[in-house]
């Protein structure tokens, strides 16, 4: 149905002929590609608003930025996505002329009568039947009741419960750390989610090393950065556009959710309401070691292609048995390693739900739907946050919804089922090959870490964990220099030499900076670079300082 190697225009027509060809209308056709913001509208007839929430459950909204012309060769219509970030104007005359673009003057229209001038505005339609000359204005196209009916009932929502976790976990803190936890992420990231209702705001950079680069054992999660639009596609704002942004989740044609985080008492509905739940745990028992690792891997994809999960009505991936023998593989592989092995079966359209205790913040639920899921019970930062305070659950929801609008604003997505299984991040410092075989579709640069390292970390930081007697959290110095932490490429002592060369110019506090500077690992690729120096060329050899600067100019903003 749809061609490969084409523009994403030609995607568009391709998709917009499967639907004619299926007996809808043109209207019907480009309001299910790309629907207007039904999910707040007031001023939408309920058939109108009924049929979008039907094709919701089935496909996600094209997000545009686009202004559209089309025809089946009899309906002639324009249409704007649900933004409204590109302008589209009609102009019509005394004669039956009607001019659709993006400027007013596209058309002479000297000596013609004016009789009507206006402009769609977001996720609005214009339409016009060659045939009758029937003619639908843009601020009557929420109000279109003659659509097709629905062919679903409308969908239960299953919102928040008073229940943030069903059962606390044991040994928590050892439990926070094998997960990949650490007491300045804790207290940096987390709690700012809890308390201030708000993601955690920083002016002062990153001086740390990639984790490709880091001596320390760093969670998957810290090499994986999301994108962000540029040139053509902008982002928008998610303050400001809010109203035509939406993260609701369906999941199969009975259930919805107004987000992708699952409290535990939203889990535990979810799994009676839907019947039929497939548990995966991804979990193995810490003294097969590596091998063990490996092996449970490959489990979990064989459970995701098998036939009882192919019969299911919802898949839940969990790491809830983490303990002293039992370790768990990185949640983000984990997740990609089931969700391809869905793609390859064929039940792409069972809801997907992973349950892990290795979430944190807001960064690592965008990675999981991004990769794949539809939606995220992390109950260690739901039991850890009601700890923190009586609201906490409420608090970090809220927090964790306005950080995802953020993240998916950026990139100039509104709707989450637009951002699921987008894979919309970049990896830094991963093998090749693991990249090909879990993460495909993600831009990847450099080399690095292959699965056997990043599994090998994993087990490294639950014996670390479970070893240690105490029962705080570990601070790595990742977000301040901390000894024997992450390295900063601003240490104390660099920042004391320099200050020193500053105040007192010499030769000798200049060398002891530079020895310091030069001796210290690297923090960033750069530093992995050698300037490779050749023999000198005779200035006769070379052009001209003239010739060289002619070439020279002063670039615009594009």
């Amino acid at each position: 149905m749809f061609e490969e190697g084409v523009s994403d225009s030609a995607s568009f027509d391709n998709g917009l002929e499967v639907f004619l060809r299926r007996g809808y209308s043109p209207a019907e056709a480009m309001l299910c590609m790309v629907p207007p913001a039904w999910e707040n509208a007031s001023n939408m007839s309920v058939p109108l608003q009924q049929f979008l929430e039907d094709h919701a459950r089935k496909q996600e909204a094209w997000d545009g930025p686009a202004a559209l012309i089309f025809t089946d060769g009899f309906t002639v219509g324009a249409k704007l996505d649900r933004n409204g970030l590109r302008p589209l104007r009609y102009t019509l005359t005394s004669d039956g002329l009607l001019v659709v673009g993006s400027e007013v003057g596209i058309a002479d229209l000297h000596g013609k009568q004016v009789v009507e001038r206006q402009r769609l505005g977001p996720g609005e339609i214009l339409l016009v039947n060659s045939v009758t000359g029937e003619f639908l204005r843009p601020h009557e196209s929420l109000q279109l009741s003659t659509i097709r009916p629905v062919s679903c009932p409308v969908a239960m929502e299953v919102g928040p419960t008073a229940t943030a976790f069903l059962q606390p976990t044991p040994e928590p803190k050892k439990a926070m750390a094998a997960l990949g936890w650490s007491e300045d992420q804790f207290r940096l990231l987390f709690q700012p989610l809890v308390e201030q209702g708000q993601e955690a705001v920083w002016s002062m950079g990153d001086d740390t090393p990639p984790a490709s680069l880091s001596s320390m054992r760093r969670p998957l999660w810290d090499y994986c950065k999301q994108r962000f639009a540029q040139v053509t596609n902008p982002p928008i704002d998610s303050l400001r556009e809010s109203h035509v942004m939406s993260l609701k989740v369906f999941l199969g044609d009975n259930v919805v959710l107004n987000s992708p985080l699952l409290d535990g008492g939203q889990l535990a509905e979810l799994e009676q309401r839907l019947g039929q739940v497939r548990r995966i745990d991804f979990t193995f028992p810490i003294a097969l070691g590596l091998e063990g690792a490996e092996a449970a891997l490959s489990r979990i994809q064989a459970e995701a292609q098998s036939t009882n999960c192919a019969n299911a009505n919802l898949i839940v991936l969990t790491d809830r048995g983490v303990d002293a023998q039992h370790s768990a593989l990185p949640a983000l592989l984990a997740l990609a390693a089931v969700w391809k092995s869905m793609l390859q079966a064929g039940a792409w359209r069972i809801p997907l739900v992973i349950e892990t205790g290795q979430v944190i913040d807001t960064h690592h639920i965008a990675l999981l739907v991004a990769a794949g899921t539809s939606a995220v019970c992390p109950y260690l930062a739901l039991e850890q946050a009601v700890n923190l305070r009586p609201d906490g659950a409420s608090r970090y929801r809220a927090s964790v919804e306005k950080g995802l609008r953020k993240v998916i604003a950026r990139m100039g997505i509104s709707t989450l089922a637009s951002y699921r299984n987008s894979q919309l991040f970049e990896t830094i410092g991963l093998d090749a090959d693991l990249c090909a075989e879990f993460f495909e579709d993600v831009s990847s640069t450099l080399g690095g870490k292959g699965l056997s390292d990043l599994l090998q970390d994993c087990l490294d930081r639950h014996n670390a964990a479970f070893a240690s007697e105490g029962l705080a959290l570990r601070d790595t110095g990742l977000y301040r220099f901390r000894h024997n932490g992450e390295l900063h490429s601003s240490s104390r002592e660099l920042v004391k030499r320099m200050h020193r060369y500053i105040k007192s110019p010499s030769e000798e506090n200049y060398r002891a900076f530079s020895e310091l500077h030069g001796e210290r690992e690297p923090v960033a690729v750069r530093d992995l670079l050698e300037i490779a120096s050749g023999p000198a060329s005779s200035l006769d050899q070379v052009e001209s300082e003239a010739s060289v600067l002619s070439r020279f100019s002063t670039q615009a903003m594009s």
